[in-house]
């Protein structure tokens, strides 16, 4: 599965979950509208558990992208995306990567949270991270 198949199967399963931007890191995570609503899912792990019903433990973002077919380069910039963790290193001081940006865009976009109130809280924190690191 590449980066744009995820995108696109996540766009299929909007109806499956609520998707939020939670906490001050704003992770974008889906609460599942059947069952269990408090357990929070990153992207992989939704998508993995609307595809095959398997439900992986939180952390085990890798092993849920390998069960869909991602490559572990790809599931980590996912993770990172969806995680807003856009340095392009693991230092906090680094500039943002624009692949891990555009990525969480996507992502976010893909999942339905494109209104204009969601995007400007979206532009807010990147432009606040830019600003932080400049």
């Amino acid at each position: 599965m590449t980066v744009m198949e995820l995108i696109s199967e996540l766009k299929a399963t909007r109806e499956h979950f609520d998707w939020k931007l939670v906490g001050s890191k704003q992770l974008l995570r889906g609460f599942r509208r059947d069952g269990e609503s408090r357990m929070s899912l990153a992207p992989i792990r939704a998508l993995c558990l609307a595809r095959s019903g398997r439900i992986f433990e939180d952390g085990s973002h890798v092993d849920a992208g390998q069960t869909i077919g991602l490559s572990p380069s790809d599931c980590s910039d996912i993770i990172d995306a969806a995680d807003n963790r856009l340095q392009e290193g693991s230092d906090a001081s680094m500039p943002l990567d624009p692949y891990k940006e555009w990525l969480r865009r996507q992502l976010i976009f893909a999942v339905g949270l494109n209104s204009s109130s969601n995007r400007n809280t979206v532009w807010n924190t990147i432009l606040t991270k830019s600003l932080f690191l400049l």
